[in-house]
């Protein structure tokens, strides 16, 4: 968790949030979750509500279910961030926005009995595209 009393952990949120404030759209990856699942090459960024992910569209957690198919939302609430798909994913900029404030509070876990013991927040992030790099 990131202090957000100090300059040191000021600096470290706004880092973060300058290198993450990006795009939802994953690369396949195995998933944090028990049972080494992988997601699907069908993930697309939350304006692209056709494709079927188990990923949150906001923190890039594995939701062990789709939060969107073809027929729409799913509602599943992430145990990472709290994101609950069809309400904070519904575009690339509320996606955004949603990931923004979460790493702003801390990236505190909505379900801490699910965080993995060697949980890493950058790691987790890095597996979202930067914004832009689907672009041109």
């Amino acid at each position: 968790m990131v202090s957000r009393g100090s300059a040191r952990g000021a600096a470290l949120v706004s880092a973060v949030v300058a290198a993450f404030s990006i795009a939802a759209t994953v690369r396949p990856r195995p998933t944090g979750r028990p049972g080494g699942r992988t997601a699907g090459d069908d993930r697309g960024a939350p304006d692209d509500h056709g494709s079927s992910t188990t990923l949150c569209r906001a923190c890039g957690w594995d939701l062990g279910e789709p939060g969107w198919t073809e027929s729409g939302p799913h509602y599943v609430v992430c145990d990472c961030c709290a994101a609950e798909s069809g309400v904070d994913d519904v575009s690339t900029a509320h996606a955004r926005a949603y990931r923004r404030r979460w790493i702003e509070h801390g990236a505190v876990w909505f379900d801490p009995a699910v965080r993995p013991d060697h949980w890493d927040l950058y790691a987790q992030l890095s597996t979202l595209e930067p914004a832009g790099a689907l672009e041109g």
